[in-house]
């Protein structure tokens, strides 16, 4: 069969038309693609040899909306060792009361995502510090995560790292971009022998939204342009890159794969310090447990101990010294006048928008005053504040935020005796938790449920050489109810007591008188002092409502 042609003329006006159509195409597929997803060229000129699809994990950053298994007592003891634990009955740890406080606020941190975990995690299985095959598959690209309880452990134990010492306080927060550019030159050799590796930290301007990506390699494009090849755990095999100008020391990243979401773009400069670096190392040996009494092989290498204070959910803390010097944020701005102060960002994004507060860590008993801030909120929030230190915690919890809401609070931790102060302008029931370990055991209270109707004061003292808790309010209105649980642990048992109908009026302070209680079958006397004038007005027997 003869097959029919087109003219010459008709034939090129076809082509241009097709080329038309793919130039079109191709223009408008590159106008969704993020300039982080711009193809790279794959020649570098420092190269680690990982990879996001052999070397990556094939699931995405999760937060706590799906099942899954965070820290528990094993992990800590793994992490400090068995001072974590206040008894040790057949292999199983109790953990002392800061140390389970720590556990539970490091674990609602990774509701916001697991990357510092799983950044860490990928990189050193990568190196052959850990082995995919101990989680159930040869390579990391071939581990589920479903039903993987040892897996999920893992990688909350390791993202657990940035909140302890050394680990947390060797993240590099001084470097220029091209600095950054520049050590990891040094860092990236091919293979696996080098001194050092790193997880790589970007943070939005002000500091928050931290996220953590493994850097595998540099490519130089010229003109002073650098890009860190990266493997995001947001985007599993992925090939993304952020770009370095050393020109202008500037540096951008998006976390999506649309440009035309303005609000996905990290970026910033020498001023910025939002590029960071955490090498891997530190995180290899022991840590040092902020919450232990006596730490014996304590990380920090004898230097002072510290307490932490953390804020899980909305708002921003701000912290004020008896100086009126603020570390916390103003106006959405990181302000460090504290001496002594410092701070560890938590990187866990799940998503580049993730705001969040740092990880505090203050001069061990020193009492602050602090502010829990709903300035910046758009509709109504929650939050929980925690504190822990050597042998004691504290915790303020269901604290109810307002848009433009200000509550205040004054904590002063201490061995002997703590106490927290909180004040509200709304209508509060918070949920107050004060720790202490002692020789002869250590004890946990709970006040829940204390209504401070229009507003006022709670305050919570735990004063552990008189074997006794205060708990008194002011400024609200109308007579209350509030329950307490107490939890009392020794070196042979554990035992709880509670009582759910306490009332409690505006003005008066009542004395729970713990001291020479041991068993839950006993009563514990309650002391009410009416008006808080100094002077005992009645004395209740409460029993174990259990």
């Amino acid at each position: 069969m003869l097959k029919t042609r087109l003219p010459l003329a008709r034939q090129i006006s076809a082509c241009l038309l097709a080329l038309t159509i793919a130039l079109a195409s191709t223009a408008s597929a590159l106008a969704q693609q993020s300039p982080s997803d711009t193809p790279s060229s794959g020649t570098y000129v420092a190269d680690l040899g990982l990879r996001p699809g052999s070397d990556g994990f094939s699931f995405e950053n999760y937060g706590n909306d799906i099942p899954v298994t965070n820290l528990t007592a094993d992990d800590l003891r793994r992490l400090f060792g068995d001072e974590v634990c206040d008894r040790l009955t057949n292999g199983k740890c109790v953990l002392a009361p800061a140390a389970k406080e720590w556990m539970t606020s490091v674990n609602k941190d990774m509701a916001g995502g697991h990357c510092e975990g799983l950044a860490t995690l990928s990189l050193l299985m990568y190196l052959g510090k850990v082995q995919p095959s101990a989680f159930g598959a040869s390579t990391t690209a071939g581990l589920q995560l479903a039903g993987n309880q040892s897996l999920q452990r893992e990688i909350a134990y390791w993202f657990a790292t940035q909140f302890t010492v050394p680990a947390g306080p060797s993240e590099n927060r001084s470097l220029s971009p091209s600095g950054v550019v520049d050590a990891l030159v040094q860092a990236l050799q091919p293979g696996r022998n080098s001194t050092e590796s790193y997880t790589l930290g970007i943070f939005e301007r002000n500091g928050e939204g931290g996220h953590a990506i493994v850097p595998y390699a540099i490519e130089d494009r010229g003109d002073g342009i650098d890009w860190i090849m990266v493997y995001d755990n947001n985007f599993p095999d992925a090939v993304r890159h952020v770009e370095v100008d050393r020109n202008r020391e500037t540096w951008r990243y998006y976390g999506s794969t649309n440009p035309a979401e303005t609000e996905a773009l990290y970026e910033g400069d020498a001023g910025t310090h939002s590029l960071t670096l955490t090498p891997t190392s530190p995180r290899l040996v022991k840590q040092g447990c902020p919450f232990c009494v006596d730490d014996e092989n304590d990380a920090t290498g004898g230097a002072a101990r510290y307490d932490e204070l953390s804020l899980d959910g909305d708002g921003h803390v701000l912290i004020t010294d008896q100086q009126g010097r603020r570390f916390g944020f103003v106006n959405n701005q990181l302000v460090t006048e504290i001496p002594g102060v410092s701070y560890a960002m938590p990187k866990d994004g799940a998503t580049w928008s993730l705001d969040g507060d740092p990880v505090y860590f203050l001069p061990a008993g020193q009492s602050f005053s602090i502010t829990v801030d709903g300035s910046g909120l758009m509709e109504d929030g929650s939050a929980d504040l925690t504190l822990v230190g050597p042998g004691y915690d504290l915790a303020v919890n269901d604290i109810s935020l307002r848009p433009g809401q200000k509550d205040s609070l004054q904590l002063t931790p201490g061995r002997s005796t703590s106490s927290v102060a909180y004040t509200t302008q709304s209508d509060e029931s918070p949920d107050i938790v004060l720790g202490m370990e002692t020789k002869a055991a250590d004890y946990s209270f709970d006040v829940q449920g204390v209504r401070l109707r229009g507003g006022g004061t709670i305050s919570v003292t735990l004063d552990q050489p008189k074997g006794q808790l205060a708990i008194a309010t002011s400024g609200g209105t109308g007579v209350g109810t509030y329950s307490l649980e107490m939890d009392r642990t020794d070196d042979d048992d554990e035992v709880t007591f509670s009582h759910d109908r306490v009332p409690l009026s505006s003005g008066d302070t009542a004395y729970l008188r713990f001291g020479q209680w041991r068993s839950d079958a006993d009563s514990i006397p309650l002391a009410i002092d009416r008006g808080s004038k100094g002077s005992i007005d009645e004395v209740l027997d409460l029993t174990d409502d259990e």
